[in-house]
């Protein structure tokens, strides 16, 4: 335990005694003991020091070694020069360096240098945390990222990590994939140009450099030719997890980098022609009852500047979401189809498909048991038999489809003069949700018919997004 202490007293050139350490055992799950090792700041408020352990690790490993093969004559087990200090005289008798080194050897050593499949280049070695190395350094700084998803963009690390980033002073660019660019739905269009003229982004169009054991670049500083790479698609995409490993670690390495792809130019950014949208933020925030009619209110004029508001012609709707897995999203999607029914079809029934993807359980989150009317379904079999049961109360011709689908959130109507009209979302029916800091609860246990009942019954009052989010019409 000293050995660590030392080597980061030493690393943070700060005195021993700045930081304290004690060692804790514990009865493990499978019936062993384990220690664990704490270190502190002596200091009353904390200095800060101790913390820095965490990031440092791998860079201690080293001088770690160094202290553990003592070599001054007659050490056998800790001296003065090497691990025993001053306020560990009285654990002489427990300290055992050579231990400790073989320890060391055997399980640390592997912190220090990535296994050969890891490595996209010869000195490639483990990254401790993305964020915090990029920030560390100077210059600009170049991110490559599929197209995000703008709900995820909008929180976790990497917006984290821009807002850093501007408050310094340090320029970033922020790299799509060209073939991601020319597929971008518009509304994912105008959520990205806010999302970099918020943040003082560059934004250009490129391939990540990619390199034969599978990883790709996630982020590099090129004044200095330091590269971040990863086998783990996870870390890559900008959003939540970005630089966060999953299954594969992070490493770094000197790579020089030579084209950072076409600058994205503002002209870029603008709807087609063709489009027509609609920017919003509290527009139709209030109680649930009555969502779905304010909602149409506010689409109701797009349609018609793309000649697509026809009252008596709509047949079906079709809905893809791969986020429609909570009670609160579904039932505000079906509240706005069931209006645009009651307008453009009257009597008549349509055909309505809801697009979304299974439920994955993802290690990185809590998969504890869900009680909010924002939770996710965990059993697909009960948010199937709710849905279909919430289609029979509002009249429609309702199926669920989960698979994997296409990225972006939007609505295709479908009307029998053959006009077929898309609303584009950047992000979706979760763009609303309850007042931070209040929790609406939801029976997920209970009966599918009962909670059908129960949702369409609640009448939560939600708010919108506090940054402007956009809903896209054009024809099809």
């Amino acid at each position: 335990m000293n050995r660590v202490r030392a080597a980061l007293t030493r690393e943070l050139g700060v005195e021993t005694n700045e930081i304290g350490l004690t060692v804790e055992s514990r009865q493990a799950d499978l019936g062993g003991i384990s220690y664990t090792i704490l270190l502190f700041d002596q200091a009353a408020g904390g200095a800060g020091f101790s913390p820095r352990a965490v990031d440092l690790l791998s860079k201690l490993i080293e001088p770690m070694r160094a202290l553990l093969d003592c070599k001054s004559e007659g050490c056998d087990r800790a001296c003065s020069a090497c691990v025993l200090t001053p306020d560990l005289r009285e654990y002489h008798d427990l300290i055992d360096r050579r231990a400790a080194l073989e320890f060391l050897d055997l399980h640390l050593w592997r912190l220090l240098t990535p296994d050969a499949a890891e490595k996209f280049v010869p000195d490639a070695s483990f990254s401790d945390a993305l964020a915090d190395e990029l920030l560390a350094g100077t210059g600009p700084i170049v991110v490559w990222s599929p197209v995000p998803d703008i709900t995820d963009l909008l929180r976790g690390s990497f917006r984290t990590f821009v807002s850093a980033a501007q408050r310094v002073g340090r320029p970033v660019t922020l790299v799509l994939p060209d073939n991601e660019w020319a597929a971008m739905d518009e509304a994912t269009r105008l959520g990205l140009r806010d999302f970099a003229t918020r943040f003082d982004l560059e934004l250009r169009r490129g391939n990540a450099p990619s390199f034969s054991n599978g990883a790709i670049a996630l982020a590099a500083l090129p004044d200095h030719s330091a590269l971040w790479a990863s086998r783990d698609a996870h870390a890559y995409r900008a959003g939540p997890s970005w630089g966060i490993p999953n299954e594969f670690p992070v490493v770094r390495g000197s790579y020089g980098i030579a084209d950072i792809g076409e600058p994205v130019h503002r002209s870029d950014m603008e709807l087609h022609p063709d489009a027509a949208f609609f920017g919003f933020t509290g527009d139709v925030d209030g109680p649930t009852l009555g969502f779905g009619e304010r909602l149409l209110q506010t689409v109701e004029p797009l349609l018609q500047r793309i000649d697509a508001w026809k009252p008596g012609h709509l047949i079906a709707a079709t809905y893809f979401d791969r986020y429609l897995k909570s009670p609160l999203t579904v039932r505000l999607a079906l509240d706005f189809i069931s209006a645009a029914r009651s307008a453009l079809s009257g009597d008549d029934p349509i055909q309505v498909e809801l697009v979304s993807e299974p439920y994955r359980a993802d290690g990185r989150y809590s998969d504890g048991q869900p009680w909010k009317i924002t939770h996710d379904w965990r059993d697909d079999n009960v948010r199937e038999a709710v849905v279909h049961s919430l289609g029979d109360r509002l009249g429609l011709d309702l199926s669920l489809s989960l698979r994997r689908d296409q990225h972006a959130r939007q609505i295709e109507l479908l009307f029998n003069t053959g006009t077929r009209a898309v609303l584009v979302f950047d992000q979706g029916f979760g763009s609303w949700s309850p007042p931070s800091g209040i929790s609406v609860r939801f029976d997920f246990n209970g009966d599918p018919v009962d909670q059908a009942i129960k949702l369409l019954n609640a009448n939560v009052l939600i708010h919108g997004p506090t940054q402007p989010s956009y809903i896209v019409a054009h024809r099809r």
